[in-house]
Parts: C-alpha cells; structure tokens; sequence
C-alpha cells in the first residue's frame, strides 16, 4: 500500500508538473513569436518601400509567412484567455513606437502539415491526454495584419512547432530515482515497524509447545516494550494456573491414595468372597484412575527436560516390547537416524498409549514412518471397529470413552489420547485419527524435525 500510494502521488504531481511546464512552454512560445513580428514589422515599416517586397519575400519559411496587401487578410479574432491576453501585451511590449496601434490579431487552431507528428508513441499520447484533460491550445497559428504608415497592410502569420513529445523526460529519471528511494525506505521502516510482530509470533508457537519458554526480551519502542511486558505475565500467569492444578492434583491424589490403601487393606482382610474380589477390582481401577489423572495433569505442564531423540528407535522399541509379550505389532522404519527435539519418557508414553489403544480393540498394529523436509509423519494403523465419525474429535477429551469400547473386553480410564494428544501438542505437533474404508483405524501424527 505504501508503494502504490508512493507511485500514484507522484504519478500525478508528474502529471500536474507536465502541464505546468507545457503551459510555460506555450507562454514562452507566444513572447518569441510576438518579438519576431514586431521585429518583421518594424523591419518593414523602416524600410524603403520599394525594398518591402522583397524583404517579405525573404520571409520564406515553414512556420513564417508574411505578405503585403491593401486590405487586411486576418480580422482581429480575440482568442480564448488568458493566451489572447498574453500575446496582446507582449506585442505592446514588443512594438517599436507606434507601429502596432491598430494591429490585428487572430490565433486559431490547426492541425500539424507534417505526417511525422501523427507519430504513435507513449510520450505523444501523454501529451494528447494532458492537452485534453487541461484544454491546452494544439498546432496554435498566430496571425496578424499590421497597417503600415505608407499605406496598405502587413500581414504575417506563424505556427508555434510543435513541442516535443518527451516533455517530461528530462525530470522523469529524477523524479523516478526519488520515488525507488523514498518506497525503499518506506519499506524498510514499514518492516522495522512490523518486525515485533514477527518476535510475538515466534514467542507465542514457542509458548505453545513449551509451557518453560524464556520470556520475551523487553526492547523496542514504547508500545512493543509495554505489550512485551503484558506477554510475559501471561506466560507467568499461565504457568502459576497451570502449577497450581498440578499441585492441586498432587495433593489429591495423595489424599485419595490413603484411604483406598486402608480400604484395600481392609478389604484383603476379609474372607474370600466373589464380594472381596469385585472390590478388590474397584480398588485397583480407583488407584489407576488417580495415577493417570496425575500423570495427566503433570504432563500438561511439561516437567519433564528435552533432549534430542531418535523417533525411529523410539517407535521400534515400543513395537519390541509389544511383540516379546505376544501382540502382533510390526513397524516399517526410515532408513538412517530420525532425529528431534523433545521429551523421551512423554513421547514413549504417548507412542506406547496410541499402540496400546490399537491392540486393544483390534487384534494387530502396523507403524508407518515418512519424512519431508521440515515434518515428521508416524501413522498407526489397526483393523479394530474404528470410532464413529461423529466422536471421532471427542475422544480426546479426558475419560471420554465411546460406546464400542463400553464393554467387558476393553480396560481404561479414557484418557491415553487425551494424555497422547497433549504430549504431541507440547512437542508442536498434531494427532488425526481416519476410519480406514474398510475396517481399522488409522492414527496420525505429525511433528516437527
């Protein structure tokens, strides 16, 4: 926008200078032609009369014309102002004694004699366009009828050249040269004026994927210091909530860890029963339950310190371990190292949660690992029942659990992709599930290298 409010200003001040300089042009051009008629007529009237004849004869010229007659050949014609009034006063300027009291003057518009000026050029359009748009005179023909102390009359008529086409051309390098400097330095000011936004951005994707990220440096002008200072308590903000639900969720956990212990306790004390088992059983998901929610909890805030990883060896000994204990898990790895920047117990829990939940509702996993340039891709895919289309994005939210893993076959408390999804997303990344056209489901994730 600054560039083309720049070009479009001087676009049109050029316009506007054009228009001054021809009218100046046009001005000039009416002082030399009335100069040279008072020159031709003073030159005739001083002369003898027998020479008269052949000094206008001399007078030969393209754009000059003079001959002698008894009448006036040219009527006096006022012209539009202000050049009639222009020429009229250099002529009384001009004129020698009296000898043009009772001149005649005529100015009209012709169109030029030669074919080259019918040129189509740029330049002459731009100054056909200038003459319209302003109403400037084209091909004007000065004319004039002088009577002569001996008698008869002089008559004399000149046609101003034509001006050039390239009227603006001797300020057009200056003015363009001045107009690249001044969008150049706009636009090195615009950028400076902007580049804070671009240290906020980087800040905020930092923030996201790391709740510890350092906080912004405070410089700049008076309104990035102040909006920079305003970021960093929101980070600080955020982390004091975040540690604070953690905490809470620590000291609850350790709440609830007592008392189920004595009722486990308890409860193992007593004789054996199909009663004594089942809540024995609901003992032990109650203790589960409150180990995942704080797991959940101390993940969302990221303790946990990073290190460069190889995701390959990462993903293949999560498959391993699956397959020394009897599932049928395979993985088709990348050749060469993969390697990233993150955290390898959080993202072994994540990986290992996202096989988990396809060997629990299916029967085999298969991993699949595929590089670009700047990503990471790890898709998961099992021959489960897959997820119902419309709870395919609420099976991310914490204990939600959809009515096909709502039977007798299937454990869990409902939070492995909630838990998976949040350390994908603390590492900059994204998690999409696809119900494969067939049967399966298909786990998506993608970080960055």
């Amino acid at each position: 926008m600054v560039t083309l409010g720049l070009t479009t200003a001087y676009l049109i001040g050029l316009f506007h200078y054009s228009r001054d300089r021809l009218d100046a042009l046009i001005h000039l051009s009416l002082r030399t032609t009335a100069q040279t008629f008072a020159h031709v007529t003073h030159t005739v009237a001083a002369s003898n009369t027998a020479w008269r004849f052949d000094i206008v004869n001399t007078l030969d010229e393209p754009h000059l014309r003079a001959s002698l007659s008894g009448d006036p050949v040219f009527s006096d014609e006022p012209y539009r102002s202000p050049y009639d009034q222009v020429f009229r006063e250099h002529i009384k300027r001009e004129s020698h004694s009296n000898e043009m009291a009772n001149v005649r003057i005529s100015m009209v518009e012709r169109p030029p004699m030669s074919t080259s000026l019918h040129r189509d050029t740029v330049s002459e359009w731009f100054l056909h366009v200038l003459r319209t748009v302003y109403r400037l005179p084209v091909h004007l023909n000065v004319r004039m009828s002088v009577p002569l102390n001996s008698g008869g009359w002089l008559n004399i008529a000149y046609v101003i050249p034509e001006f050039p086409a390239e009227l603006w051309s001797p300020s057009l390098t200056t003015v363009g040269v001045m107009t690249i400097s001044i969008i150049l330095i706009s636009i090195w000011v615009v950028r400076r004026m902007l580049s804070p936004l671009d240290v906020f951005a980087r800040a905020a994707r930092r923030f996201a994927s790391d709740i510890h990220a350092p906080p912004m440096p405070i410089r700049g002008a008076a309104e990035v210091r102040e909006v920079a200072a305003v970021f960093n308590d929101m980070q600080d903000q955020v982390r004091s909530m975040i540690r604070s639900r953690t905490e809470m969720m620590g000291a609850l956990s350790h709440d609830l860890r007592t008392p189920l212990s004595l009722i486990k306790l308890r409860t193992e004390a007593l004789p054996s029963s199909d009663e004594r088992t089942k809540l024995l059983s609901s003992i032990s998901e109650m203790e589960f339950i409150v180990s995942a929610t704080l797991g959940l909890a101390r993940q969302a805030f990221d303790l946990e310190d990073r290190q460069d990883i190889d995701l390959g060896a990462l993903i293949q000994a999560i498959c391993d371990d699956a397959s020394d204990i009897g599932n049928d898990v395979t993985v088709m790895p990348l050749s060469g190292k993969i390697i990233i920047h993150g955290q390898p117990v959080a993202l072994r829990r994540a990986f290992s949660n996202l096989i988990d939940n396809g060997l629990r509702y299916g029967h085999r996993v298969r991993a699949f690992l595929e590089r670009t340039e700047d990503r990471i891709s790890v898709r998961i895919k099992d021959d489960g029942p897959g997820i119902p289309d419309e709870e395919i994005e609420r099976v991310f939210e914490p204990f939600y659990r959809c009515d096909r893993s709502r039977s007798e076959d299937t454990e869990g408390t409902g939070l492995g992709l909630s838990l998976a999804k949040t350390v994908i997303e603390n590492h900059g990344g994204t998690v999409e599930l696809n119900n494969e056209a067939t049967s399966g489901l298909t786990v998506t994730v993608t970080l960055p290298r």
